[in-house]
C-alpha cells in the first residue's frame, strides 16, 4: 500500500482492551487470536492465562482453568490487571 503526502492512513488493530478481565476471556477465543497471529503463545499464558496448542491452535480449557486459578491465587489484583 502506498500512501502519498497529504493522505490519511488509519490502521485499526485488533485488541481485547476494555473487554473486561483478561483472565475471564473465553479460552477458545484467545486460541483463535493465536491462529490469526494477533497474540503469541507466550502472550496467551502471560496475559490471558490460556494454554494453546502450537500445532492445531486448540485451547486446553482444563490447563487454562488451572493456570488462571494459580495466577489469581498469587496476585489478588489479577482480575484488575490491564493489558
Amino acid at each position: 500500500m502506498r500512501v502519498k503526502l497529504g493522505n490519511v492512513l488509519e490502521w485499526i488493530t485488533w485488541g481485547s482492551r476494555r473487554q473486561g478481565d483478561p483472565l475471564n476471556r473465553p479460552a477458545k477465543k484467545v486460541a483463535v487470536e493465536v491462529h490469526r497471529r494477533l497474540v503469541t503463545l507466550e502472550g496467551t499464558k502471560r496475559n490471558y492465562g490460556v494454554v494453546v496448542d502450537a500445532h492445531d491452535f486448540s485451547a486446553d480449557v482444563f490447563a487454562a482453568n488451572e493456570l488462571r486459578t494459580k495466577v489469581r491465587s498469587k496476585d489478588p489484583r489479577a482480575s484488575q490487571l490491564e493489558l
